[in-house]
């Protein structure tokens, strides 16, 4: 639940930035074109070599930045609406965790790398008192930092071991997942793998629940055999 609403989160406040930019395009307009050209800065010869003047450039480099924020929100909702069905237990998490991640990291390298580093740094923007905009790109690294390290948290409640299982009758591969939940203080494995679309292929997960079933606890209660919705391609 905590993945879901962090993504969420920062899906939601991603897409009405780009909107607000989108909609109100002339006021950060001012703020880009007056952080590229340096002119609210200490104009150390030094680093006046730096600035970039050019309005064309300046609007061309706004206009991707927008871009950017528009990707970036699209992807995070994506993102959002993939953890619905995790949530309900219908599908496994990697998708939404792929399309979270990607997100996320595109939040990080918009503010860390584009404002802070790029801006703050390069272009000096940490010298103006008019033009400074560190202290919202550092809340907003923190948020995008915060939510990915809590994306990758193992999930204490369904401790998950994956082992890729042959299945030469589909060319593709079965995954395995086996889940040790307890019962009456015994252990009872379980597994869940992904269906075959084909009849033919049944024989694939008898001899996978009779494996596992001959290698499982003698002291369990059972092999419960889930299957799920999907294949996952070879080599994925």
């Amino acid at each position: 639940m905590a993945r879901f609403a962090l993504t969420g989160t920062v899906a939601v406040y991603m897409a009405l930035v780009a909107f607000g930019n989108i909609t109100d395009f002339g006021t950060n307009q001012e703020f880009v074109r007056h952080v590229l050209a340096m002119d609210t800065t200490f104009q150390d010869e030094d680093l006046m070599w730096r600035a970039v003047e050019s309005r064309t450039l300046q609007d061309i480099a706004y206009v991707a930045i927008i871009v950017w924020e528009t990707a970036t929100a699209l992807v995070l909702l994506a993102a959002s609406w993939l953890w619905v069905p995790v949530l309900r237990r219908r599908t496994p998490p990697g998708r939404a965790l792929r399309a979270g991640s990607l997100g996320l990291v595109m939040v990080l390298l918009l503010f860390g790398l584009g404002f802070m580093a790029i801006g703050g740094e390069w272009f000096a923007m940490w010298q103006s008192d008019a033009w400074n905009g560190l202290d919202a790109a550092a809340r907003n690294v923190l948020l995008a930092g915060v939510a990915l390290v809590v994306l990758h948290l193992p999930d204490g409640a369904h401790p998950v071991s994956f082992t890729h299982l042959p299945a030469p009758e589909t060319g593709r591969k079965l995954v395995c997942r086996l889940l040790l939940g307890k019962k009456k203080k015994k252990k009872t494995p379980t597994i869940c793998i992904h269906r075959p679309t084909h009849t033919q292929h049944r024989p694939v997960l008898e001899r996978l629940a009779a494996g596992v079933d001959r290698a499982g606890d003698r002291r369990a209660v059972g092999v419960r055999v889930f299957v799920a919705q999907e294949l996952v391609q070879l080599g994925r």
